[in-house]
């Protein structure tokens, strides 16, 4: 049976995609927060690191949180508009890439260093990087894929 507080608390969040929408849009504030920290830095494959590492250590402190946000099979028709934030986050990482150039196909380059961080962010976040890497350190990772990335082709 359904109690009172039940029905009320179904009135703000509709659906359990609504809900769940809801607690990664706050994800998504609390990272861009982070990434707000690294807006001071002029040079970009410096603030490419810092925010690659902030990506991984987000992952790191709130690992259940940060795998809910990138769990679009379950947010999409939630009616929360998760692109509207994520896009703006992404677009900045392709605005360094480029910025870090001479850089031949930066779109390609930022959709590549992105798929790499984001890799190393859940291998740390689910603990799989300890089991296969013990001892490594993830933002030494972060700072090798950045170089690799911004080297490869120039």
């Amino acid at each position: 049976m359904i109690g009172r507080d039940d029905h009320r608390s179904r009135r703000w969040f509709p659906t359990h995609a609504a809900l769940l929408a809801a607690i990664a849009a706050r994800g998504f504030a609390d990272l861009n927060e982070r990434f707000a920290h690294s807006s001071a830095i002029d040079d970009p494959r410096s603030r490419l690191c810092r925010m690659a590492g902030d990506y991984v250590e987000f992952a790191l402190a709130r690992p259940q949180m940060f795998m809910l946000m990138f769990r679009h099979d379950l947010l999409v028709g939630s009616g929360e508009n998760l692109r509207a934030t994520t896009r703006p986050l992404y677009g900045q990482v392709e605005a360094l890439v480029a910025a870090a150039g001479p850089v031949a196909d930066a779109p390609g380059r930022a959709l590549l260093l992105w798929t790499n961080v984001h890799g190393l962010a859940t291998l740390a976040a689910n603990r799989s990087l300890d089991v296969i890497a013990p001892g490594v350190d993830p933002r030494e990772l972060v700072e090798r894929a950045v170089g690799t990335h911004l080297a490869l082709g120039d």
